[in-house]
């Protein structure tokens, strides 16, 4: 049996391939590549099943151990995570390690915005409404920021989970190839020693088909399987970062509501310094006037009130009576 430079221990093919010029050397190096090739000939033909018997026996064997890896993957498969109730729970789980994690910038951001609107409830001047004003929206929009940190930090835990999951459907697929594989090998095993023991070669030609074609498909089947299991994880934490989408969306609505608030205080604190400013600009005006054009103002604005009555009960006159 051949056994090629490649198949010997490290030290056997160094001196193989090196050429050393002096001869004892060589020669000394020379017997180790024979005895390298007679060791490693021999391990080979130990590994090989000695009759007919054992090698069908090893080549029964392999099959049972791909058929276990088969039915252990299909099991796998099947306790996979996969209703919505499942998918529920997984994305709760997450969203309160999330949480918790960012909890605390959460605290700190809507402290920062209440600070914020509550300088601008007690502003008394038109320079601290305006500050007040631009500080609250820009600590809504911190408020919106950490949101969406939250919810991308959800993502992130999510897909290292749909890894982790991945890496141990995989590791069982590998296990049920490598096993199909195994199968395979002892089907070859099992027509080199049929062959050798003069086994007819259609009759080991034969079985050999048969027993090849079994194990290929135990390895297309691992392989379908695999496919299967990678969708159904791809599907399951597909839902669970949609939890991600709707953490985004609160937030948003959140920071409207927020920027709302903003608004509506703004605008009372604007009217509160309307009637102070209107008192200001008429006792400007006022301070313009001499007098006796002071006198006649005043005359002119009590004959726009008269005027204004009359109208009023002459309009409460004409109207028709309701039934």
């Amino acid at each position: 049996q051949f056994c090629p430079p490649t198949a010997l221990p490290a030290s056997c093919r160094s001196a193989f391939l090196q050429d050393p010029s002096d001869a004892m050397a060589r020669a000394d190096r020379l017997f180790l590549v024979i005895a390298g090739v007679v060791a490693v000939c021999g391990a080979q033909d130990a590994q090989q099943p000695a009759t007919v018997e054992q090698a069908t026996e090893d080549l029964k064997l392999a099959f049972r151990r791909s058929e276990r890896a088969e039915e252990k993957f299909a099991e796998y498969i099947g306790n996979l995570p996969s209703s919505d109730r499942d998918a529920q729970a997984a994305a709760d789980a997450i969203e309160r390690s999330v949480s918790e994690k960012v909890a605390q910038d959460v605290k700190s951001a809507d402290d920062e915005f209440k600070g914020h609107l509550a300088a601008l409830e007690s502003a008394e001047d038109g320079d601290a409404i305006s500050k007040q004003s631009r500080d609250a929206m820009q600590a809504s929009a911190d408020v919106e920021q950490v949101g969406e940190k939250a919810a991308q930090a959800m993502k992130e835990a999510s897909r290292q989970a749909r890894a982790k999951m991945a890496k141990e459907a995989h590791s069982v697929a590998r296990e049920a190839k490598m096993a199909a594989r195994r199968a395979y090998k002892a089907a070859t095993e099992l027509e080199h020693v049929q062959r050798k023991s003069g086994v007819n070669e259609s009759t080991y030609e034969s079985d050999f088909l048969r027993h090849e074609r079994a194990a290929e498909r135990m390895m297309d089947s691992a392989d379908d399987a695999r496919g299967v299991a990678d969708d159904r994880i791809d599907d399951f934490f597909q839902r669970v970062e949609e939890r991600a989408e709707v953490m985004k969306e609160k937030t948003k609505s959140r920071v409207h509501k927020l920027e709302a608030q903003v608004f509506v205080e703004e605008q009372k604190a604007w009217a509160r310094m309307a009637p102070e400013a209107e008192i200001l600009s008429a006792k400007e005006e006022m301070g313009r006037w001499t007098p006796m054009g002071s006198v006649l103002l005043v005359a002119l604005a009590a004959g726009a009130l008269v005027a204004a009555e009359r109208r009023r009960r002459r309009d409460i006159r004409e109207q028709p009576l309701l039934g």
